[in-house]
């Protein structure tokens, strides 16, 4: 006779308990390494275009898609955004309505300025603290500018209120 006859196999319930372990475990690790990769993700993507902002003065800011701010601009804000490849300059100020083509047609930006600013394409001035964005404003006006070099700019015009306006700067360079 065997002597283990009649006896519980110990060895089979220690792989069973294993076993169920690992199946208990193997989530869990691959859980923990999702987290991980998705933080390497998030910090990889700070590097992508559009994602860096730099705090420059606005004269450079400005300098750098080729346009001037007016002398008695106010509320000017601006954004400076870093890309891998481009530099998105995001600029926004108010300025006399009486003023404005002449600014324009300084700056070499297209007139005559086409009605809303819902299709303008101008985004993102909300998200980097640009203050609104143009597309949020109704009765606007927007337009771009002949491009130079690789410069391109799109132009938005809030409505006029008490004799003066917003001006959004959408520049790539």
């Amino acid at each position: 006779m065997h002597p283990d006859l009649g006896r519980p196999r110990v060895r089979r319930r220690w792989w069973l308990a294993i076993a169920a372990a690992a199946l208990v475990m193997l989530p869990l690790g691959l859980y923990a390494c999702s987290l991980a990769t998705q933080g390497a993700a998030n910090q990889a993507e700070e590097r992508l275009p559009g994602q860096k902002k730099i705090d420059v003065p606005l004269p450079q800011a400005a300098a750098r898609i080729d346009v001037t701010i007016p002398a008695n601009a106010t509320d000017a804000t601006w954004a400076y955004i870093a890309g891998f490849q481009d530099d998105i300059v995001l600029l926004s100020f108010r300025m006399p309505e009486a003023e404005l083509e002449a600014y324009l047609t300084a700056n070499h930006i297209r007139l005559p300025l086409e009605p809303g600013t819902q299709n303008s394409g101008l985004a993102g001035f909300a998200q980097y603290g640009v203050g609104p964005d143009p597309e949020s404003v109704t009765g606007g006006k927007h337009t771009q500018r002949e491009p130079n070099g690789y410069i391109m700019i799109g132009v938005s015009i809030g409505p006029p209120e008490n004799g003066l306006v917003r001006v959004w700067i959408d520049g790539y360079n």
